[in-house]
């Protein structure tokens, strides 16, 4: 039996996740100590974390396999059902410059601190827009309401919480460029979606970013203000309006982790 892991953040920072969250994760690892004979990691980190996390909770450093299985950037890649060929009718006017962030609206996210960026931005009469594209999660009550609240929601600031492939396709595709402004990752799956697009990134300093620099990728500091992260979206809107920033594409798949999936699975079933 294998298990795929995306990452150990319910025991590495547990306050940004609820009671029963840690609770039944806790659980969850407890049970795969016992009962797994390998495990599906996203990332060197999360592989590296959770040997680490085994160790200390359960004494368990050997008797399991793992395999860093690389994320592919297609959405709907691999002959899957979601047509992303199909037209979608824009809920926004993507004709003018708009910067996109994707993901679960939770604490570790930093949509609130690069909401606080923007609000420095528009009171120096700054036109950029902010997109956010993502499901509401939790602990972040305060968070939506400011969005919903917001002066400039539906004029400069856009929340959609119920976006398909098709759609989201489109939305990267107009875009400036994209960033992720997460506290920590497995892996961060938007950045690599963005850069498949062709779009330039504009990330926080973290190691789980770095192993991407020079695809494409700027980066500000990971303990930044609201005024230092002005600062540097600023700048890198300015480098991708003027095309100066050279984005790569990833050069690993869906195929590419398909096919690493099986290799681990091999000599199970030899």
């Amino acid at each position: 039996m294998w298990f795929l892991v995306h990452d150990l953040l319910p025991l590495n920072r547990p306050e940004w996740f609820s009671q029963n969250t840690i609770l039944r994760y806790r659980a969850w690892i407890a049970i795969l100590s016992r009962v797994a004979d390998g495990f599906l990691c996203n990332s060197r980190q999360t592989d590296d974390d959770l040997r680490e996390a085994l160790t200390r909770f359960h004494g368990l450093s050997t008797g399991y396999r793992t395999q860093i299985l690389p994320m592919g950037y297609v959405l709907a890649d691999g002959g899957g059902t979601n047509d992303t060929t199909r037209p979608t009718h824009a809920r926004f006017d993507m004709s003018t410059p708009f910067a996109l962030m994707v993901g679960t609206l939770e604490p570790r996210k930093g949509h609130e601190d690069v909401l606080h960026a923007y609000d420095v931005l528009w009171r120096e009469g700054h036109s950029g827009r902010l997109v956010l594209v993502g499901r509401l999660g939790w602990q972040v009550d305060a968070l939506r309401e400011e969005i919903l609240n917001h002066p400039e929601y539906g004029r400069k600031l856009f929340w959609f919480n119920d976006v398909d492939d098709p759609e989201l396709v489109q939305i990267y595709d107009a875009c400036t460029g994209m960033i992720i402004a997460s506290h920590a990752e497995g892996f961060g799956l938007p950045l690599i979606e963005a850069l498949g697009r062709g779009k330039p990134v504009l990330a926080r300093d973290l190691p789980i970013f770095r192993i991407h620099e020079g695809n494409g990728i700027r980066f500000f500091p990971a303990s930044a203000t609201p005024e230092a992260l002005a600062v540097a979206v600023r700048h890198w809107i300015d480098e991708a309006q003027a095309g100066l920033i050279a984005v790569s594409r990833p050069e690993s798949d869906w195929g590419d982790a398909a096919r690493l999936l099986l290799q681990a699975l091999e000599p199970c079933a030899a």
